[in-house]
């Protein structure tokens, strides 16, 4: 799983260093249209945030609780039928275990 976790936030790293130098070659053309750049934007954007977070989740041990509390509010909030108290300990748990698997990569890397 470790392995699982550092290929997918090292594959994340490489997409995102792409779509900057693909972003920053269409903001430095001056005929691209607006449209064009102003999507550009909103990728660089979603792509930042969701970087934060992997990152995130991988280097903080309390991210995971935190990144599942803010899920159910909003699950409770939107489908309140779809919420079930057995979701709770599966989110969790599956939330935590990206960090323990990134953490045992990081502690021992030739795993």
């Amino acid at each position: 799983m470790a392995s699982a976790i550092t290929n997918r936030v090292v594959a994340y790293t490489i997409v995102t260093i792409g779509l900057y130098g693909g972003a920053l070659i269409i903001f430095l053309k001056t005929s691209i249209s607006p449209i064009v750049s102003n999507i550009f934007a909103v990728f660089v954007v979603g792509i930042t945030i969701y970087m934060f977070s992997l990152l995130y989740l991988a280097f903080v041990k309390n991210s995971a609780r935190n990144f599942w509390r803010l899920y159910v509010k909003i699950l409770k909030t939107l489908r309140p039928k779809k919420y079930s108290p057995e979701l709770d300990a599966e989110g969790e748990k599956s939330f935590t275990s990206y960090y323990t698997g990134f953490k045992k990569f990081r502690e021992n890397p030739d795993f």
